[in-house]
């Protein structure tokens, strides 16, 4: 079934994905943002640039069942 309320979430992400890579105009800008992609290899690189666009600097991302797994850590949801 259709539902509307996925699909206006994931336009609204995509809208502030677009908006995310338009502050990459310059070549050095952009190596440092696959650089900053580098650093996520667990994370398929879309997501990996999302965190990189979202959270600058961050440098612990993992699922929330790979925290509890191996740190004992629950992610809070929202």
């Amino acid at each position: 079934m259709f539902d509307i309320s996925s699909d206006e979430c994931c336009a609204g992400a995509l809208d502030e994905l677009i908006q995310g890579v338009q502050l990459y105009k310059k070549s050095d800008e952009l190596a440092e943002l696959l650089d900053a992609v580098q650093q996520f290899p667990i994370l398929a690189p879309f997501n990996a640039m999302l965190v990189s666009i979202q959270k600058p600097g961050a440098r612990f991302v993992l699922p929330p069942e790979d925290w509890q797994r191996y740190y004992g850590r629950n992610v809070i949801p929202g």
